[in-house]
């Protein structure tokens, strides 16, 4: 799940301005820095309100949410360059606050005995999506045009969704 959530993460999150120039969005500094602002933004919302939500709800949101922020920026032809940038803030809002859940959610997907290991390899597999992202978003964009790019990290986001919705159990009041 976490591999999921950091390829589109680190993807976009690093070539931000290069993203929205590709999207033809003038003025792609200040659409950078919307960007971020919704990145800082939500890492704060997502650790007032990781325990709000379920975990289980809160992860399979986050993936839908995200995708369909970035399916709404790809697909609606002739959307005006300030909904682009309102639907990358979304998407960054929420992908940032869904990192919170790795600070909460992992721990408590493995029992005290193998807690420490479980953590290691998630994140270690999370580090390789992030690795992934951040190198092929670009040759992606350079080969096959930025809604090509976009439409991987859709589709790893929905990928994501169904991983969690398939197999995440719900945690939040368990004690392991």
């Amino acid at each position: 799940m976490f591999f999921c959530l950091v390829v589109p993460y680190f993807a976009v999150s690093t070539f931000i301005p290069q993203v929205m120039a590709a999207l033809h969005v003038a003025g792609n500094e200040v659409a950078g820095l919307i960007y971020i602002m919704g990145l800082l933004l939500g890492s704060v919302a997502g650790f007032v309100v990781v325990d709000w939500f379920p975990r289980r709800v809160f992860v399979i949101g986050s993936f839908v949410i995200t995708g369909a922020a970035l399916l709404v920026s790809v697909s609606v032809s002739n959307l005006p360059a300030s909904l682009v940038v309102l639907a990358f803030a979304v998407f960054s809002c929420v992908l940032s606050a869904a990192q919170a859940q790795v600070y909460v959610y992992l721990p408590e997907l493995f029992p005290t005995a193998v807690r420490a290991s479980g953590l290691g390899i998630a994140v270690a597999v999370s580090r390789i999506g992030a690795a992934a992202g951040t190198s092929l978003l670009p040759l992606c964009v350079t080969h096959f045009g930025i809604h090509v790019a976009l439409d991987v990290c859709i589709a790893t986001l929905l990928f994501g969704a169904v991983i969690a919705y398939r197999w995440a159990p719900e945690t939040r009041h368990s004690y392991i």
